[in-house]
Order: C-alpha cells, then structure tokens, then sequence
C-alpha cells in the first residue's frame, strides 16, 4: 500500500449534530471535503437511510414498485431465535417480529416451503406461474394432496390467488445466508413476473446488502437497548461493531465515577474485543481482566495517549495509518512507543501485526454537546497494520453506531435510576442518586433535591453547594411565610404543584410578573451566576400533596433546556413520589382513584392475582379534542398556555372517569382512554349469564353517562379558555371533545415490568373503540352496536347512516349510534 503523508493521515469525521458548538468542537484538522451524495449512485440502490427499520422499509416498497409486485417482505436471520424472522413488508405487517421461516426442519426434503427453501439452499427462485410448479404449494405438494388441517406459509397474497414469485437470498461475503427478500404477483390482472424483472430484484437485492447488513448491526443494538446491565449492554455493543467489517478491534472506556475526583478523572474499560499492553523490551502482553485497563486525564492526556486526546477534546478521530502519523504536527505531542497503553490485540499467521487504521468518538452525557460536561465514555474501532484505511462508508456506520450507543447507554442509565428508586428502601440514598444522576441526564454543574411540607429542606445536592449543605447554611424555604411575601422559584414549584423552567431573562420576567415569583437565592444557587440564566424545577408528588422539588439551574453558556428533558425529570420526581408513597397505597394508585369500593381494595390487596392478565368483556372509551392540533400551531410561541389547558382538561377527564366508577387507562396526547367494567368483583367466578349482561349494562351506561357529564364540562372549559386566549390568537378558537365507545372481550390486567407497570386492555376490540372515536366530531358520543344492545331502552340513541368497514386487521362492517342530547328513555329505531 502507498505511505500516505501525515498531513493527510487524520481526517475530520463528525457526526451530524444541530448544536454548533458540537460541530466546532468536533471539527478535525485538515478535513477533507464530503464527496456529493449520489455520486456513486447505482440503479435501484437506496439512498438516505437513517435507520434500519427506515432501510428495510425503503427496500420492500422500492422491490414492490420496482417490478409492479401485489407484495414484497423482507426476512433476516436473528441469532437467538436460530431463524429467519419476519423483518419487513408491504402487507404482513402484524406479522412483523413474530413469524419466521424455519427452514432448518427438512430443508432437504419436497416438504419445505419456497421461502424456507431459498433461505436453506441459498439459491434464488423464480417461477412466472407457480400454478404450472409442480411444488407450487407452500409445502411442495399440490394443493389437493395437502391436509385439510394442514396451515400454508403466511404469504402477502393467499395461496388460490398467487401467480407469480421471485425469491432472493440475502449474503454476506463469505456466503452465509443471512436473509431472503421476497415479492409477490397474485392473478387478478393476469400479469406475470417476467425474467427482467428476476434480475431487477436481484440487481436491487446484489446493491444493498452491503447496507443491509451492516445496518442489520445498527439495528441489534436497538434491539438490546433493553439490557438494563450497562456493562452487558456494552459487551454486545462491541461484538455487534466488530462484525461490521471483519477482522476489526473494537472497546469501550466509560467514566469511572467512584474512582473519579474533581480534577481528576478515571475511565476504565469495560468491554473490548481483546486488549494487550506495552511491556518491557518492545514487546505486549495480553489483558486478561480488561477492568484493569484505564485512562487517567488530565495524567494520560499529557503523556500523549491517542484516547485520552479524544476523551480530553471531545472530539472524533479517523487516522489512516497510525505508524504514519505525525503526532508532533497534530496533536501537539511527541509519539510514545508502540501502539499506545492499551490497543487492540490482532494476531495473523501467527505474528502480531501492530495497529495501523483507528476510529475513535466520545460517548457523551447529552445528545447535545456540552463543553462544561466530561464526556461520558470513549468507544473505538482499529485494524491492523497492512489493512486498508476506513471508507466513507465505513466511517459514517461507526459514527451512526456510537451515536445509538450513547442514547442507548444514557437510556439503561435512566432506566437503572428509576429501578433503583423503587429498590432502594432508604429515602437519604434515594435523594442521592437522584442529584447524582439528573445533572448526567439533563446537564449543568449541580442538582439539589428539597422534601418538606410546608417547610421545603435541602436533602441533597451535588455541586457547589454540597459543602455548605454538610456545615448547615441552607436555609429552608418555608412556604407559610412566603405566602405573604412573594413565592420564590422553588417555592412556588411546591405550592403551584407545576414545574417551571427557563431558558433567558424574558422568560423568567414573564414567569416572575405571572405569579408573583422571585428568583431563586442567589447565594444558595448551584451556579455561580445570580440569578441562573436557565432553570428547571419540578414537583415531587405524594398524592395530591407536593412533598418536595428537585432543582437544577445552568449558566448562559450550557446548553439550553428542551421539553425532553422536562419530560425526563418529571417522570425521574414522580417515580421517586411513588415509591415515598405507604406500600399498599402505591399499589393500587397507580391506576383506580382512591374511592373506589373498599371491599374490592382489600380484596385484591389480599390477592394481586387478580389484576393479572385475564379474558374480559368490558367497556372501553376514547376520547380526543377536535381542532387541537390547529390550536396548538396558533399558540406555538406560547407553550405554557398549552400546557396549562391540557393540564385542566386531564384533570376533569380523570375525575370525571373516577367518578363513574371507571378505569383511567392512559393520556395519550390530547386523548384520553378509560376503561368501564374491567375491575374484578369477589363474585364473579360464580356468577349466572344474567347477572353478567347486568354488569355489561352497568357498565356501558357508566361510560355513556361518564362521557355525557365530561362533554358539559369540558364545553364549559372551552369557554373560559376562549376568553383566555381571544388576546392571544385573533381567529375564532374551534375546538369540541369527540368520543366513542364500544363493548368487547378484550384481555385486561397488569402489563410491564418491575420497573414500570400498567392497568390496561389489550385485544382488537380497544382497536376497534379507537376508531369509533376517530369517527365521531367535536360534541358528539358513537357508540357500537354491541355496546347500543346492552343499554336498549335506557338511553336516546340515532344511528348513523355510514357505518364503518375499512379496519385495519378487523374484518367486518360495523353499525354505529350516536347517544342523542337528551336523557329520553325512548331509542329511536333503526
């Protein structure tokens, strides 16, 4: 290979990022400039991808158009599963994860189906009319010598009606099948797939597995981003990186915290392909326990280590060979010896050739960068010495890759705090690893945590204020006295019950003038400037009670605040709310108000089984606000009004719903789900069928009268809110509640896991409410017929004239009524 000068042996590789000062930070010397997007475009390549569930999509619907197909699907091995699984499709969607080709049964046998076939053998299949195959049946027997029991392979089109097929295995370059794309042509317009047609299908499939593949890496990791063991997590990040492009090294260092001190941080490896280090005489040894391997900054960054340069910079590198670089002209270091403290292990023949092409990028905290923040780990990517440098290509999946790395490890973070909330029995530890962990999740330099009602302490913080916590000079807010005096920023957190946050001097003007605030303390501030230029501050709820808020404030030159992380930090207070909450409250209100029956409390307090997933018929609602999308568009410069109008209109839905009796599923945007008649009864299991279609009725009238009273109110919230905004929007504000409901047997119960749960009905019936409701306009109650049977002569009821017939999954054409205005006890009749 031809020695590249050093002036060209470190290129910029950045990843795409909205934040300048990211970009900037991370801009290398002598970059070189980015070759135009469809240069090297080939005919029928995808292009712009920026997912893997995004790729495949592309692929099936660019085969499916490509030769004028009835259906494409798109199947890839998984590893643990030992099959081809369903990864794709333009019409097998529900099948989507769930069903796989089990080629590995009789492979060699007539009874395997085409697909199974192709993914077993490897060997493409044609047939312009499988009609005239002689194995044209799903299992390799003609249609009449199949068992009647038997079940054909799920295909886009059914069997009677399939004409044409093409089959193409997916590879990897040594061959190995690793996927079948699949395109279908039925027979109701009598064209065929033609032979020019076979080679488009396989000219596409021949361009993009390449993409396909690697990306089918990038879509492993998402896939396991559900690992909550963060080192786990990174152990199958490297072998998934590795396998990219084969004969790689690949490891991560992430922040040691413990062994951390301020002016002093630690990073310790804890996932490598194989590490060795330098000994004496030239020569390396291997690292056996890979935890013993570490980065030491500022120590290491100033002895010259690669990795600790980009761990201490905070930005990417991409060298073409390291034993041709200048390390003197472009890092400002002399070159150590060797490969570096720690590297990458290769062997080859039985030499150990020395690294020469590496990629490295930090691991960040945030998505977006943050000078003031240390970088959270360091993952890098290196072949050996004699290997050809990284392509384009090749750099773009590893930057993509690291980047779903660090969301992903931020993610089993988040989810380890809020499992450690519920695990963590004292309360001092639990305030701890709050102000520990949110200034990690959502930036800044300090975090504080205050309990108490109606006097707000400070339990916790982690910053400039720890040490006068620890002498006892934080005073309490005390919320009694500031009643008179004016609310502070915390205090007002408590008393509002409502977060607050701010991101310039306007805004918190505006917040001061609107509810009597002051700023926060500026001598018991977390930061240095008086008062912060940013703030964020949320409740912590015990019931209807603030029992405390946790607090962070940032200077002007971090990064702003965004309303995922007040999403974050809202969901970090109330988990840590619930788990303040007695263990036998925290049980139930999670899901049913307070009032409901005693009996039933105790019954299931006694019996949680109860709430396990069961078969039941019950009534569900949906609602949804007409006209909030366009109202949200009109108020977009005025987010905090939006807030407060959702806010109220959760508030009487939720009520309304507890006081029928029912069950408040979910918020899902401005809609809202209910469920009526879910709860189980201590008579249940014995009673008659005429006692059950009893309780059917209770419930859809519950539901019935539940939406009738919430639609009064909510028409009186309209018109306060009206006045409210008539000065801030001038068009006419337009908005009405619509809601549908329906009756069916649905599975109902607990559903989730230790760390996050939920009360909820699964099944096509919620499916089929969910489009009832989507029918119905502002003002106006749908309901089924099934749930119209049950309150007969109970309820004024019109039925409307287009019934609906386009449900996804759903077969059938469903009959709806409208619940008229008035309570008559007379229906109308059909």
């Amino acid at each position: 290979m031809p020695t590249r000068s050093s002036k060209r042996a470190v290129k910029a590789a950045t990843r795409p990022a909205a934040d300048p000062v990211r970009e900037q930070r991370q801009s290398a010397p002598a970059s070189r400039p980015a070759p135009p997007a469809n240069r090297h475009r080939r005919e029928g390549e995808i292009q712009n991808f920026f997912t893997f569930e995004d790729l495949l999509y592309k692929l099936v619907v660019e085969a499916n158009e490509l030769v004028r197909g009835d259906g494409c699907s798109i199947f890839l091995w998984d590893e643990e599963m030992g099959r081809h699984v369903l990864r794709e499709s333009t019409v097998m969607t529900p099948f989507i994860g769930q069903y796989s080709l089990d080629h590995t049964k009789n492979v060699d046998k007539e009874r395997c189906g085409i697909t199974s076939r192709v993914a077993g053998k490897g060997e493409p299949y044609f047939s312009p009319d499988v009609r005239q195959d002689p194995c044209w049946s799903w299992y390799g027997h003609p249609a009449e010598n199949i068992i009647g029991t038997a079940k054909f392979e799920h295909c886009e089109v059914s069997h009677e009606r399939l004409l044409s097929l093409i089959a193409v295995p997916i590879k990897n370059r040594d061959g190995r099948i690793k996927g079948v794309l699949r395109v279908v042509k039925n027979s109701d317009d009598g064209r065929k797939f033609t032979e020019e047609d076979f080679r488009r299908i396989q000219t596409l499939v021949a361009d993009n597995e390449r993409d396909i593949l690697t990306s089918l890496s990038l879509g492993k990791l998402i896939e396991i981003g559900s690992i909550q063991d963060l080192e786990k997590l990174c152990r199958k990040a490297v072998r998934v990186l590795t396998r990219m492009v084969e004969g790689k090294g690949c490891s991560i260092f992430l922040l040691d915290e413990e062994h951390s001190e301020k002016g002093k941080l630690r990073y310790k490896c804890v996932a490598t392909t194989q590490l060795e280090r330098p000994v004496a005489g030239g020569s390396y040894e291997k690292v056996l326990n890979h935890e013993e391997a570490s980065y030491e900054l500022p120590a290491d960054y100033k002895l010259g280590r690669v990795t600790a340069y980009v761990l201490s910079e905070k930005r990417n590198l991409v060298i073409d060979d390291l034993h041709q670089l200048d390390f003197e002209a472009h890092f400002g270091f002399p070159r150590h010896g060797g490969v570096g403290k720690f590297s990458e292990h290769f062997e080859r023949e039985g030499l150990r050739p020395g690294t020469g092409a590496t990629m490295s990028t930090p691991l960040f905290f945030r998505e977006r960068f943050d000078p003031s923040t240390p970088a959270m780990g360091v993952i890098r990517l290196t072949k050996p010495s004699g290997d050809p440098p990284f392509q384009p290509h090749e750099q773009r999946r590893f930057f993509s890759f690291a980047e779903r790395l660090s969301k992903t490890i931020l993610q089993v973070r988040y989810i380890n705090l809020l499992n450690a909330l519920s695990t963590v029995v004292d309360k001092e530890e639990q305030f701890r690893r709050v102000v520990m962990e949110v200034p990690k999740l959502i930036g800044g330099n300090g975090c504080s945590l205050f309990a108490g009602y109606p006097r707000l302490e400070m339990k916790a913080t982690n910053g400039r204020l720890e040490r006068k916590l620890e002498r006892g000079e934080i005073k309490p807010y005390d919320l009694v006295e500031e009643r008179a005096q004016g609310f502070s920023l915390t205090g007002a957190v408590a008393h509002y019950k409502e977060p607050v946050y701010f991101n310039n001097a306007a805004e918190r003007a505006e917040l001061e003038r609107a509810k009597r605030i002051t700023s926060v303390r500026s001598s018991e501030c977390e930061v240095n400037e008086r008062p912060p230029s940013r703030f964020m501050a949320v409740p912590i709820m015990v019931g209807e009670r603030a029992e405390g808020v946790i607090r962070i404030p940032k200077t002007q030159q971090q990064s702003p605040f965004t309303a995922n992380d007040l999403t974050m930090l809202m969901s970090i207070a109330r988990h840590l709310g619930r788990t303040i909450e007695t263990a036998d409250s925290a049980v139930l209100s999670k899901f049913f108000h307070y009032t409901f029956q005693e009996e039933l409390r105790q019954i299931i307090l006694r019996n949680p089984s109860l709430l396990s997933i069961t078969s039941r018929t019950v009534t569900i609602c949906f609602w949804d606000i007409r006209g909030f999308s366009r109202l949200c568009e009109s108020l977009k410069a005025k987010p905090a009004l939006i807030a407060d109008f959702i806010n109220e209109y959760c508030e009487l839905a939720a009520k309304t719903i507890f006081k029928h009796g029912g069950i408040l599923d979910k918020f899902i945007g401005d809609g809202v789900m209910a469920l009526f008649g879910a709860l189980p009864g201590a008579g249940d299991a014995t009673e008659t069928a005429g006692e059950a279609e009893q309780r059917h009725t209770i419930a859809a009238l519950s539901a019935i009268e539940t939406a009738r009273e919430l639609r009064s109110e909510f028409e009186g919230l309209t018109k306060v809110w009206k006045e409210k905004l008539r000065k801030h929007i001038p068009e006419k504000v337009e908005i009405g509640l619509g809601c549908g409901i329906h009756t069916g047997e649905v599975l109902v119960g607990m559903v989730g896991t230790d760390i996050r749960s939920q009360f909820t009905a699964l099944g096509p019936h919620v499916n089929l409410a969910s489009r009832i409701e989507g029918r119905a306009e502002g003002g106006q109650i749908l309901l089924s017929q099934t749930a119209a049977a049950f309150v007969e002569g109970s309820v004024h009821l019109r039925r409307v004239p287009e019934p609906i017939d386009n449900i996804k999954n759903i077969h059938g054409t469903f009959i709806l009524y409208e619940v008229r205005n008035d309570k008559s006890n007379r229906q109308q009749q059909p």
